[in-house]
């Protein structure tokens, strides 16, 4: 029998796992690689950025702690990166979020922006343009305790008059 080498990546939220993953499967050197997600939520942000490496995943159910909670946003909206990091910004010090993570439409602009945000601190890049069979939809996942999801659309929708917002 010959041994199969085995890579256990974990981390805390936001130390950069999928961006290591990421740059393997992209480096990979002719190696063939295998990767396991273990995703939370309905959509799946970093198996979606796997799978944009040409990786196949298939998803296993698994358990958490029943205050912890995902909220996930689908929206026909493109936001400017700076005014939606505000808003998410303002977000997380009213709510206990952990994550956030996601695609996002920007007006004008051909590319797909992947956010990641742990605590108050947020990161964004482009990752590739818009494929012709997806639509231009903000998709966010975001992971705290007890999230209320109607406050957390109206807040980054702008749609809550607050100074501190906007």
């Amino acid at each position: 029998m010959q041994k199969i080498p085995v890579t256990v990546i974990t981390g805390f939220l936001g130390a950069g796992k999928t961006t290591l993953i990421r740059h393997l499967l992209q480096n990979n050197e002719g190696r063939r690689i295998a990767v396991l997600v273990n995703e939370f939520g309905e959509i799946g942000i970093d198996g979606e950025l796997l799978r944009s490496c040409r990786v196949c995943d298939d998803e296993e159910d698994h358990e958490h702690d029943d205050g912890i909670n995902a909220v996930q946003l689908l929206l026909d909206q493109a936001f400017e990166p700076s005014v939606l990091v505000k808003r998410l910004q303002t977000l997380v010090q009213q709510q206990e979020i952990y994550r956030i993570k996601g695609f996002v439409a920007v007006p004008n602009k051909a590319m797909r922006l992947v956010l990641q945000g742990v605590g108050n601190r947020f990161d964004y890049f482009y990752d590739r343009t818009w494929q012709n069979s997806e639509l231009r939809q903000t998709r966010l996942v975001l992971i705290g305790r007890e999230l209320d999801r109607v406050r957390i659309e109206s807040l980054v929708l702008g749609e809550e008059v607050n100074a501190t917002i906007q």
